[in-house]
Formats: structure tokens, C-alpha cells, sequence
């Protein structure tokens, strides 16, 4: 699995993909989970690129994980691992359908997780060009989870939404996972298919 710790080359190719030059922006409203303290929704899509349940999904072959200040660890990339599963799992239930491993859908799901706040992250960010705005604790350090479906044959985003949240460090594989799956629900929830 390749995994993106600086902006790469591919970063040019993938500002082409989420330019969305007519889009339309909305807040996504969020009623507060005990799960996820604080989170900030945002969500775009274009309603000139179509998504529905006949295109099939793909995974972008790029992965982009950026963690500010440390090294990539085993338990983040098993976390990112775990984030690629149930967005998997919740566009399925959507009613999209991957395709099989090694084939190209028509529509490809780009995934983005930033741990911290520094360059990199605002790289990514200025790509998806989505911001949500979320001020971190001192002790707490800000996670940004973006997703964009994209068409690969015209480089262009069909949805695309990103999450901010506060994370704390020490807590529980376990209880990381209920955060996962609540942060992947609602950036889900504004996908219409």
C-alpha cells in the first residue's frame, strides 16, 4: 500500500481531479455524538458529474496519509486501513458496488487522512479545497478525514466532503474504531445516490 507523508507529484494531478470551477458548497449540520466531541462537516458535489448506483468504485490508486511532527506508525496505518473498510462499508450500503480488485471502476474514491495541523496538511487540504474549520486544544491534537468520488476519464470530483475532528491520543483501539465509524456516517450522510 503506497502512502503519501509529503505532497507528491501526484498532488497536480490530483488538484486537477477535485477542481470543481461550478460547484455548490453546504454546511452539513451535526448534532453532537459523545463519540466524536467536536467535528466539523463540509460536503461539495457537482451535479454536471453524475454518481449513481450503476457506476462501479474504485479505489484512487494514490493513498494520502499525512501525520505532522512524526512518523507514519503501525497503529496509523492500521487505522487508516480501518477508515478505507467502513467508507467501503457505507457506500455499499449506499448502494454502490466496488469493483473487483485491480479494475478501474468508472468512478474512483480518492481518501485523505491528516493527523495535525502543519504544511502538508494544508497541502492536502488546498487540493480537496475544502476547510472545515475546527480550532484544536492544546492537548488535542486536530484528525481531517477527506473523501472525493472523482470520474478519472474527465478528472473532475462528482462529491467530495471532508470532516474535522478532535482527537485524542491514548485512547482504546476499540474506542478509535467507534470514532472511525461515527466520522465516516456523517461525512457519508450528505452522499445522495
Amino acid at each position: 500500500m503506497k502512502k503519501l507523508t509529503l505532497v507528491s507529484v501526484q498532488s497536480a494531478c490530483l488538484s486537477v481531479i477535485l477542481s470543481l470551477s461550478a460547484c455548490v458548497t453546504e454546511e452539513v449540520p451535526l448534532k453532537q455524538a459523545p463519540v466524536v466531541p467536536q467535528s466539523s462537516v463540509i460536503a461539495v458535489s457537482d451535479p454536471d458529474i453524475a454518481l449513481n448506483q450503476e457506476h462501479l468504485l474504485s479505489w484512487f490508486p494514490q493513498d494520502f496519509m499525512v501525520v505532522e511532527g512524526q512518523d507514519v506508525s503501525a497503529a496509523h496505518l492500521k487505522s487508516y486501513a480501518y477508515i478505507k473498510q467502513r467508507i467501503k462499508m457505507t457506500l455499499e450500503a449506499k448502494g454502490l458496488k466496488f469493483a473487483a480488485k485491480g479494475v478501474e471502476g468508472s468512478r474512483q474514491v480518492v481518501v485523505a487522512a491528516l493527523l495535525g495541523e502543519g504544511k502538508n496538511s494544508t497541502s492536502i487540504e488546498r487540493l480537496f479545497k475544502l476547510y472545515p474549520n475546527l480550532t484544536a486544544q492544546d492537548d488535542i491534537k486536530t484528525g481531517t478525514l477527506l473523501i472525493a468520488i472523482i470520474d478519472p476519464q474527465q478528472y473532475k470530483a462528482a462529491w467530495r466532503g471532508a470532516i474535522q475532528i478532535l482527537i485524542e491520543e491514548g485512547v482504546s483501539e476499540s474506542q478509535r474504531h467507534i470514532r472511525i465509524d461515527s466520522a465516516v456516517a456523517r461525512l457519508l450522510r450528505s452522499l445522495d445516490v
